[in-house]
């Protein structure tokens, strides 16, 4: 009986040491999934990162031509409430471009051509739009998006408002 009970104690001893060892190497497998979970949202956060054309163009090979005209045009609210919203804008270009002279020299001689590209796009929207707070970031894509279309180029990286005031 008592080859029997060592046996059994040994058993018991096998199996609670078994436990042991799987409840830590389940601790370890569980912390490092974690910190493995941890990494990957954070290379998702920083891969679904969206840049703006400008932001991949280091500064010094970015110029602006600013086009100072200030410009006026009624909009409308979605309750038919009228509104004013009163801009200038500028055009920033890869200066690196192959095309940036020649589209430099269109927008310098048309500037009713590009403020009439940037009006088509506002009067798209309502001032419900244009006044939450993506509504001028979402009016210069499409700027930039139809200007690029418009004039055939990749040369054009962005715009920027110099004045927008609305009421």
């Amino acid at each position: 009986m008592s080859k029997e009970k060592s046996k059994e104690s040994l058993m018991i001893g096998l199996l609670v040491g078994n436990i042991v060892i799987l409840v830590i190497v389940l601790t370890v497998v569980i912390s490092s999934m974690s910190d493995m979970n941890k990494m990957v949202s954070s290379m998702d956060r920083v891969l679904s990162t969206e840049y703006t054309e400008a932001e991949l163009i280091p500064l010094d090979q970015q110029e602006i031509i600013l086009l100072d005209e200030k410009k006026t045009l009624n909009v409308v609210a979605e309750d038919s409430t009228p509104h004013v919203l009163q801009y200038s804008i500028g055009i920033i270009v890869d200066n690196k471009a192959k095309d940036v002279k020649k589209v430099t020299e269109f927008i310098n001689e048309n500037n009713l051509i590009i403020y009439n590209e940037v009006k088509k796009v506002i009067q798209q929207k309502s001032y419900d739009e244009i006044i939450k707070p993506t509504g001028e970031q979402e009016i210069i894509d499409d700027v930039v998006k139809n200007l690029r279309v418009k004039l055939d180029t990749e040369s054009i990286v962005d715009v920027v408002f110099n004045d927008f005031v609305y009421n």
